[in-house]
């Protein structure tokens, strides 16, 4: 693998600083505090952030196909992010169960491949051809995990900052931290691995112009994911925090001034004007 001086190192250096802090939340023996609520829409934005966290498995078998699992630290790292990306999916059910009041929720979400969004089906071969440049696939898996963690992290604080109930609150920031700390493993990898490899800053920037999407569009759909998200999507605060994206994007090397989030986000305004219908994801699944 073609690798700049150190990054092997690097890797490691990372991977024992997010080790010494590793663990599960404390969620289990609190959940039956917080209070039961009728906030159906509430209820099906935390079923589909539990989806999202669920769909970390599914994530796996693209990491695999991209050649980057082969690394000891991103072995290592992953083995971890599992555990607690599993950790938050069952927190984030047991928590949409407290606001359902009469709503029907999906008990799982379907992740196999042509149960997803269309364009999933194509990722596994595309993810194969760009596995040849290992350098580039490793590096666009940090830059990757950089944004999905970032989301993560806003999203939990945005949700946190919503609901009126202490237990459920401190639950999500929690959360939100423990994705702070992966979000940090990230970022440093995506550093380490584009700094002086200006050809891997263009591949990375091109694989994130052309490809990247928030998380859970890949699982739901654009329609579905936006009728999900409404409730943020309408916070201009939430708003703000997911455009600031684009910065921490653009301050991994070579990538100042890209722009992935302000498109998505205009679109998503353009859904919002013209009319999201709001209906509840169906006990059957998701679209």
């Amino acid at each position: 693998m073609n690798l700049v001086p150190g990054y092997v190192e690097t890797l490691h250096d990372n991977l024992q600083i997010f080790l010494e802090h590793w663990g599960p939340i404390d969620w289990r023996g609190r959940i039956e505090q917080v209070r039961q609520q009728d906030r159906p829409e509430m209820a099906v934005l935390l079923a589909g952030l539990s989806g999202i966290e669920d769909d970390s498995f599914y994530m796996q078998n693209k990491l695999k196909h991209s050649g980057s699992a082969r690394l000891d630290p991103v072995r290592q790292f992953n083995s971890v992010w599992l555990v607690e990306e599993a950790d938050h999916g069952r927190a984030l059910a047991a928590l949409a169960r407290k606001y359902t009041g009469d709503a029907s929720l999906p008990s799982s979400f379907d992740h196999s491949t042509f149960h997803r969004d269309r364009r999933s089906i194509v990722a596994v071969p595309a993810l194969r051809a760009t596995s040849l440049y290992r350098r580039g696939a490793l590096a666009a898996y940090f830059a990757l995990g950089t944004t999905v963690e970032y989301i993560a992290v806003t999203t939990y604080k945005a949700l946190a900052r919503t609901l009126d109930d202490e237990i459920a609150r401190d639950i999500l920031m929690q959360m939100s931290s423990q994705e702070g700390r992966h979000m940090r493993f990230y970022r440093k990898g995506a550093i380490a691995v584009m700094s002086g490899s200006v050809v891997c800053q263009r591949f990375v920037r091109e694989v994130l112009e052309k490809y990247w999407r928030p998380p859970g569009v890949d699982l739901f759909g654009y329609d579905r994911w936006v009728r999900i998200f409404r409730p943020l999507l309408q916070d201009n605060a939430v708003q703000e925090g997911y455009l600031r994206l684009d910065e921490i994007c653009g301050g991994l090397p070579g990538l100042s001034g890209i722009e992935i989030m302000k498109p998505f986000m205009a679109r998503c305004a353009r859904s919002l004007e013209a009319g999201v219908d709001p209906r509840l994801i169906p006990s059957s699944g998701v679209e």
